[in-house]
């Protein structure tokens, strides 16, 4: 087992705190995993409303997930005060204070659907040798306010775990 190359995914732990989230939600399958591009599309003309904070970062949060349907929900959203005045649309989601392992990902050019998934697909063993183990809550994906794809662009990787 060589050292995690951090040029593509590097890791740290980081306690969460009760976080307000505002924004698109929907049920995903494989027949409508192109449908969240187009959701996210529409999340982000919205943005900038009263009562958004985070300075631009969106949040993508996966719950209720089906591995054997390979389905989940899914959040397009942002960061809010408690009394925000969201866009009518917009469903608000608290998240529970928890531990997560989070893996920084930096980006190429290539579309950002498959270089998630191959992300992905390496975190489960990544969480696993780093000691901790995955546990069944709302996982993160975090976008800079400046994201891009390409150098310098990255996401992260938000996985719950015990700690």
């Amino acid at each position: 087992e060589g050292a995690v190359d951090c040029s593509l995914l590097c890791e740290r732990l980081e306690r969460a705190d009760v976080r307000r989230l505002a924004g698109l939600a929907g049920w995903f399958e494989p027949s409508t995993y192109l449908e969240i591009g187009d959701m996210w599309k529409r999340f982000g003309a919205r943005l900038g409303f009263p009562g958004q904070i985070g300075g631009g970062e969106t949040i993508g949060v996966f719950r209720n997930r089906d591995t054997a349907r390979q389905s989940f929900e899914h959040l397009a959203g942002v960061r809010i005060i408690s009394d925000a005045s969201i866009p009518s649309e917009f469903e608000v989601w608290d998240l529970a204070p928890q531990a997560y392992l989070v893996f920084r990902q930096m980006l190429t050019e290539e579309p950002l659907h498959l270089q998630v998934m191959a992300a992905q697909a390496e975190i489960a063993g990544l969480v696993t040798r780093a000691g901790y183990h995955r546990i069944d809550a709302d996982d993160l994906q975090i976008y800079p306010a400046n994201f891009k794809l390409g150098s310098g662009g990255w996401l992260e990787h938000w996985i719950p775990v015990d700690d």
